[in-house]
């Protein structure tokens, strides 16, 4: 099966809860892990992953915990996925640096390629704000 890994899927979450706090608020770690019913743990490394990406900022101490570091208008789905995915690619011959045994006589890698680029395309233009917009107007 062709998917999203389940870091990017948890990883939307968490910057969605994040967007969600008032006034750029810090979230602690066990309060996101408790609200959205994931492992502290596992949260961790998700937030470790999104900060070195830029994507969010976060502070020790009692008030501490974890905010955005930009604007949802300011993240593109590619930048999360790009935080934990190793690239992009739909099939192994699109993803491999070497040239495919089968390249002479492939007849489907074109077709890869086109969905695979397409892909990535909308990934790279479309925001979080938009992504969340379309799901509260449909």
């Amino acid at each position: 099966m062709i998917g999203i890994s389940s870091k990017v899927d948890y990883a939307l979450i968490t910057i969605v809860e994040l967007a969600a706090a008032k006034n750029g608020k810090f979230l602690s770690l066990s309060e996101i892990a408790k609200k959205r019913h994931m492992s502290a743990n596992y949260l961790a490394q998700l937030m470790l992953a999104l900060k070195k990406k830029g994507l969010i900022e976060s502070k020790e101490g009692k008030a501490g915990g974890h905010r955005l570091a930009k604007s949802l208008d300011k993240i593109f789905l590619v930048d999360v996925m790009s935080a934990f995915e190793g690239g992009i690619a739909l099939s192994p011959c699109l993803h491999r640096s070497g040239r495919c045994k089968t390249q002479a006589v492939c007849t489907v890698k074109h077709v890869w390629r086109k969905v695979q680029n397409d892909f990535v395309d909308y990934a790279s233009h479309k925001t979080l704000s938009e992504l969340l917009l379309q799901k509260f107007l449909i």
